[in-house]
């Protein structure tokens, strides 16, 4: 089985609805959960797919927290983590259990430039990430010290480390680009905060 992971935020507009509608369009099978993040107003529980809440306590978006929760609840074989401006246009769960275990995933990859001085870095685009629980047990979780920067490459980093390359999964899932996290006051300074914290914990 394959699960799909949203990380779901409604404010002004609905992306993660139609997006698990799709993906349930044309994987009935797949396991959907919507992780809700702090939407206002939130997202009520679906006979289709599970809504799990996450309450910031005051501390501010953290998108590490999410993805742990869904991996909390995750129970396929397959994992998908990704950000709710996306849609599915058409069958995937076949291709994807036929992939090695092996690899993390991603519909994009790109050398990261910024985490590391001097030095190219692979990852998946953090849009959509795709490993199987092999990986994802050894690896480990998402860091949520991280702010809501940084949170992707950083699992990248820790995954290639251990061994596991990045390939591209041509699977039919479109992002759509709303780019609203990059249009808070507080994005370029959470970047620079990220990649702080980033050369604190990997390079003393």
């Amino acid at each position: 089985m394959v699960s799909i992971g949203i990380v779901a935020y409604r404010g002004d507009h609905d992306y993660a609805t139609p997006y698990a509608e799709s993906i349930l369009k044309h994987e009935p099978g797949a396991q959907v959960i919507m992780v809700d993040s702090e939407s206002d107003p939130p997202y009520e529980q679906d006979n289709r797919w599970q809504v799990v809440r996450v309450d910031y306590n005051g501390a501010g978006y953290n998108y590490a927290k999410c993805c742990n929760a869904a991996l909390d609840a995750m129970v396929g074989d397959w994992l998908i983590l990704s950000n709710d401006d996306v849609l599915c246009e058409g069958q995937f769960a076949h291709y994807i259990e036929g992939l090695k275990t092996k690899y993390m995933y991603g519909v994009k990859l790109f050398q990261n430039k910024s985490m590391i001085p001097g030095k190219e870095m692979p990852q998946v685009d953090g849009w959509l990430m795709l490993m199987h629980r092999s990986l994802y047990n050894r690896v480990g979780r998402f860091d949520q010290g991280f702010p809501q920067w940084g949170v992707d490459s950083e699992y990248c980093y820790r995954a290639d480390d251990m061994g596991y390359m990045m390939r591209i999964a041509n699977i039919p899932f479109v992002h759509l680009e709303s780019q609203r996290r990059t249009k808070t006051d507080d994005w370029h300074k959470a970047g620079m905060e990220a990649i702080k914290y980033f050369k604190r914990k990997h390079h003393g």
